[in-house]
């Protein structure tokens, strides 16, 4: 619950929490429905105000429906 994902504006899903200090995977899916034609914006909002995280890579991948 530390850092929500937001897609165009409305919170979609959390990562997912790792021990303090260390690195973790978290993935989450983004419905079709919610994506609009041309851009979208991803934005991730720290939740606990104080605390430090870091994303240190992101992988985006499509799949034909």
């Amino acid at each position: 619950d530390e850092v929500t994902v937001v897609l165009n504006g409305l919170p979609i899903a959390n990562l997912e929490t790792t021990q303090n200090d260390s690195t973790g995977h978290s993935s989450i899916f983004i419905p079709e429905a919610l994506q609009v034609q041309g851009t979208n914006t991803i934005t991730f909002v720290q939740n606990v105000p104080g605390w430090k995280w870091g994303i240190n890579s992101l992988l985006l991948y499509g799949c034909a429906t």
